[in-house]
């Protein structure tokens, strides 16, 4: 297995591109990830889109196409996401995509005041590739 490609980064630093809409230029949120620092084959993900952007498959669409670059291009094998645990949406993304729930962690962060619990979400290299053999 090659080792990811060194123009992403330095491991532990977060690789972000702001997404714009198409039409008007309009900047609608983030997609960031991150090489993990111990195994450059393990990526973290994260997107943030804008309130007026959501509930149009942007999130859908973006996750997608890096799902597809980080595999094919980026020597990835794993790529994870750990969740606000009642962010349905979000989970509701993941799953779409094919991950699968690994893990749920109580009280895992502390943000504005209270505790949160998370979900740890992954996918694997061999799962995508299943899933967009037709594609």
């Amino acid at each position: 297995m090659s080792a990811p490609n060194q123009e992403l980064g330095l491991a532990k630093s977060w690789n972000q591109y702001f997404l714009k809409n198409k039409a008007n230029d309009e900047i609608i949120g983030d997609f960031a990830f991150k090489l993990r620092q111990n195994n450059q084959h393990i990526a973290e993900i994260n997107i943030n889109i804008s309130p007026t952007g959501q509930h149009k498959g942007y999130a859908k669409e973006t996750v997608s196409a890096a799902l597809s670059f980080l595999f094919k291009n980026a020597g990835v094998n794993r790529i994870v996401k750990t969740v606000n645990a009642k962010d349905e949406a979000a989970i509701a993304l993941l799953r779409n995509l094919g991950f699968r729930e690994e893990g749920y962690f109580i009280e895992n962060v502390f943000i504005d005041g209270k505790w949160i619990n998370e979900y740890q979400f992954a996918l694997l290299k061999s799962e995508w590739g299943l899933m967009n053999l037709n594609s």
